[in-house]
């Protein structure tokens, strides 16, 4: 037999099947019902012009509800336009826009259809009653009895402030990694807790990585890249030579930013230098990050032969390049980067190839920015010494 399919889905026609197939069946086969515009509640069953059955696929959905008519051959199902709707979102888990009947549902209803996380404590919502916009905002509990209507947005929020929070630790330590303190806690009231052996962690180079630090990081970097793609993109050259070289120097720089786009920063706050620790007040969800003593030097960037070295009391900066082979062709000999251990990032301008290199710190060489623009260079390298102090990495041409 034929039954057709109609409405709004997305493959209205005739599909063939046998009496006993379900709705869901036929809807399946006209492609399904169209998200943006169709009904999930009004879905009807008509023969020789009259209404046989109706579906509410919420039924279905939440409860394993459906009718089942024997269709015959002629028979249409016509799939309605979507009817009022409610939004749902924040924190659920089932963020969606909600058809309802026309005249409204109570809270404990959406609180059914969306789920929302067990630590959600309050609701916003935003919608209108008697022409007049309102807003609203009150504890999940009170939701429940609430009448809501065709517009409405209620968001979910975790609105509850703890007593306690949560601190992990990782690296060179003994026992626990993860802590439980009051939200007034400092990083040195913590300290004395965690365990550690003397012998291999070095509680001097101890650093702490916090996600909202690492929020303002990305944000400072991609600024910096806007304004760099910005500057280069809005040069102009002033002959057909200059034009080829400046093209090629903008393609050099894009390939850059969009390497860098691509860092994930660390969040990393330095709070140990010179063997002295601050005392910081920690956030929630903290990561204090304890190193392993070590007496490796890491040598990269622009130099012939990237490697690791063994510390060496008396070798100053440039006593280490040395060691690799010297610089590339490519490098900026002026220009180095020193990565602590303890997160901290040191600009090296010049020929201060002198300065003191402690063990575990990682050189960097960087290399020459190709451009003749004293702007560009200058943004290309504040934007490297961003990324490394970010992410603890360095981006290449």
């Amino acid at each position: 037999m034929q039954v057709f399919v109609t409405g709004f889905v997305n493959r209205p026609g005739s599909y063939a099947g046998v009496a006993s197939d379900s709705i869901l069946y036929f809807l399946e086969r006209a492609g399904g019902i169209d998200l943006r515009r169709g009904s999930y509640r009004d879905v009807r069953v008509m023969r020789e012009g009259q209404v046989t059955t109706t579906a509410d696929l919420y039924d279905f959905l939440l409860e394993g509800r459906l009718a089942r008519p024997q269709f015959t051959d002629g028979d249409t199902i016509i799939v309605e336009k979507r009817g009022d709707s409610i939004t749902a979102e924040g924190a659920v888990r089932n963020s969606f826009s909600f058809e309802i009947p026309a005249t409204g549902i109570k809270g404990k209803d959406l609180i059914n259809f969306a789920r929302p996380w067990s630590n959600a404590t309050y609701t916003t919502i935003l919608g209108t009653r008697d022409n007049a916009p309102v807003s609203l905002y009150i504890p999940v509990r009170e939701l429940e009895s609430m009448d809501l209507f065709d517009g409405d947005q209620v968001v979910f929020e975790v609105d509850q402030v703890h007593d306690t929070i949560l601190i992990r630790v990782e690296g060179s330590h003994i026992g626990q990694s993860r802590f439980s303190v009051p939200r007034n806690t400092h990083l040195l009231d913590i300290l004395d807790y965690i365990k550690v052996d003397p012998e291999l962690a070095d509680m001097n180079s101890i650093s702490l990585r916090r996600e909202s630090l690492r929020i303002r990081q990305k944000q400072a970097i991609l600024e910096s890249l806007a304004r760099l793609e910005t500057t280069v993109l809005s040069k102009s050259a002033i002959s057909s030579e200059g034009a080829q070289i400046q093209l090629a120097e903008a393609q050099l720089i894009s390939d850059f930013v969009q390497r860098a786009r691509e860092v994930e920063p660390a969040g990393i706050l330095v709070v140990a230098k010179e063997q002295n620790i601050s005392n910081v007040l920690l956030q929630p969800n903290d990561v204090i990050t304890i190193p392993v003593k070590t007496n490796v030097i890491q040598i990269s960037g622009e130099v012939m032969v990237p490697q690791a070295l063994v510390y060496e009391p008396d070798y100053s900066l440039g006593d280490y390049i040395d060691r690799v082979g010297g610089y590339t062709e490519h490098a900026d000999k002026g220009k180095h980067m020193i990565i602590r251990r303890n997160g901290e990032v040191i600009p090296v301008y010049g020929s201060s190839r002198r300065v003191a290199v402690l063990p575990g710190d990682e050189i960097i060489s960087l290399p020459k920015v190709p451009s003749k623009n004293i702007e560009i260079i200058r943004m290309v390298t504040d934007t490297m010494f961003k990324i490394a102090s970010a992410a603890a990495i360095f981006v290449r041409f």
